[in-house]
């Protein structure tokens, strides 16, 4: 739709993220026409020419036509504010495809970038195991035993430090600087 209109379209995979109305995250929005872009896959949104209306669901568990229901209900919430709103359903999308030679070519030189896996991310750096087996020695200082040592066989100062006259000899009064 960008390239055939001629216009910047933000949507989740450019960069300029997704655009939320009135809680709904849209899939294209062009701030310039104030005109929202929605793409209807079949199978999730209750596509009454792809299938039967009574037809469950098997993802979502839902009828057909409950779910073609969300969708009109959700389109109607994009209008309702003043934004234009552009349909497109995956079956229209694909004859599109199928007969037009130019969106063909276009679709084929297109580079998807898919989104980052963050499972991905666990994998890599120093995380195997290089050696199964070190002989050497080491050596280990108990700290947290120490302090009980201390506390039984070490005195502590008790009370408020006493501050002498040697003190108020030797340092300056700030005033006077």
């Amino acid at each position: 739709m960008e390239h055939t209109l001629g216009v910047e379209i933000c949507h989740s995979l450019n960069g300029r993220g997704e655009k939320n109305i009135h809680g709904i995250h849209v899939d294209g929005y062009c701030e310039e026409t104030k005109t929202v872009f929605e793409f209807y896959g079949c199978f999730f949104y209750g596509c009454e020419v792809c299938f039967n209306r009574d037809d469950i669901n098997p993802v979502s568990k839902i009828p057909m036509w409950a779910l073609l229901k969300k969708t009109k209900e959700r389109a109607a919430k994009i209008r309702y504010p003043g934004f234009n709103l552009k349909e497109m359903w995956e079956h229209d999308f694909l004859r599109m495809k199928r007969n037009d030679v130019s969106l063909k070519e276009f679709c084929s030189q297109l580079e998807i970038v898919e989104r980052m896996d963050l499972r991905d991310t666990f994998y890599g750096g120093r995380t195997n195991a290089t050696r199964l087996f070190y002989k050497g020695e080491t050596k280990y200082i108990d700290f947290t035993s120490l302090y009980p040592y201390v506390n039984k066989y070490c005195s502590y100062p008790a009370g408020h430090p006493e501050i002498g006259p040697v003190i108020s000899v030797t340092c300056q009064n700030i005033s006077e600087l």
